[in-house]
């Protein structure tokens, strides 16, 4: 159904109904490190399963949520139907695959019918390494923080070794804040290791999706779905261009305008009075353009953040101006 990468993990998870939102991906991040302690895809014991999850929720300071994971290791199961349209595993006894098994009551009942669970084929090549069970993690982080649920950022602060980092870039994104603007990062995120890079990029999203409530810079569009959050957070100047993950270099769009902010289709002046690449102008590029969608926005200023020195900077604006607009002389055809 999907293609081998963590997209597939978390497409199924969303997917999935979810009455409490950490179990099952508290149960998914069990198996991992279950992989990682030398069990296979093919064959996780149920024990080891069962008390790594409840060990996780305990960490987690989820102590009442504990010795219910017969539920999440059952509905991700092709057992678990039709709460599970999209299964991650399924239950085994021995050599014999378990189908069919009604909802057990307990985690007792639910070790009796089962032994172990099988990652299904499609998700099993995705586990193969550590490098990608560990990306198969953080997409699953990267879900529970867009919610900013308490239970889920909870689980991500108890599992996430690298959580710490984040907590840390984030309070330097802050304290970049009350120091002088630099557009162009001192040390850029592609020039990092891979760790610093993801814990810089998870600070930079988590900063800015705070600043403007989740919501549109342009359009004031705000959607949010259990773990889902609409809304991402936009380099102004590119961090692929060296661009500073600094707050005042970021906005946060919903995807249709972020896609056409990176593609210069609009712009916004440094006064923050948003323009918009005209008819005319697209004709003169050679372009086959339809931009009517994004025309009601001209004239209009940019949703300022709640926090005023989180205001895109003057310089990070007049980059995107002069650089990327398209409807500007300076800006470069794709």
């Amino acid at each position: 159904m999907f293609g081998p990468s963590p997209t597939a993990w978390i497409e199924r998870l969303i997917r999935m109904p979810r009455s409490r939102r950490v179990y099952k991906p508290a149960m998914l991040l069990a198996a991992l490190d279950a992989i990682d302690a030398g069990a296979t895809a093919a064959h996780i014991p149920l024990d080891d399963l069962l008390d790594r999850f409840d060990d996780l929720l305990e960490r987690s300071g989820l102590r009442g949520d504990t010795s219910k994971g017969f539920q999440p290791a059952y509905h991700l199961s092709d057992s678990g139907a039709p709460s599970s349209p999209v299964p991650f595993w399924s239950l085994r006894r021995g050599a014999t695959a378990v189908h069919g098994l009604a909802k057990p009551g307990s985690n007792g009942a639910l070790r009796r019918a089962a032994d172990a669970v099988a990652l299904l084929p499609p998700l099993a090549v995705e586990v193969e390494t550590l490098d990608a069970r560990q990306a198969v993690r953080e997409a699953i982080y990267d879900l529970l923080e867009r919610d900013g649920d308490p239970d889920c950022l909870a689980l991500v602060r108890a599992h996430d070794v690298s959580y710490a980092d984040v907590q840390a870039d984030q309070q330097r994104l802050r304290e970049r804040l009350l120091q002088p603007f630099r557009l162009d990062d001192p040390a850029p995120r592609r020039c990092l290791a891979r760790r610093e890079q993801r814990s810089r990029r998870r600070a930079f999203a988590a900063e800015v999706l705070d600043a403007y409530a989740r919501a549109c810079a342009l359009c004031d569009l705000r959607i949010q779905w259990g773990d889902l959050v609409e809304a991402e957070a936009a380099h102004i100047k590119p961090h692929a261009l060296d661009g500073a993950d600094d707050v005042r270099n970021g906005l946060a769009l919903c995807r249709t305008h972020h896609w056409s902010f990176d593609r210069g289709l609009w712009s916004a002046t440094d006064a923050a009075v948003v323009q918009v690449v005209s008819p005319d102008v697209a004709a003169a590029q050679g372009a086959a353009a339809d931009l009517g969608s994004l025309q009601p926005f001209r004239g209009r200023r940019l949703r300022p953040p709640t926090l005023a020195g989180a205001r895109p900077h003057r310089d990070a604006l007049a980059w995107h101006w002069r650089s990327l607009y398209r409807g500007a002389g300076g800006a470069r055809a794709e």
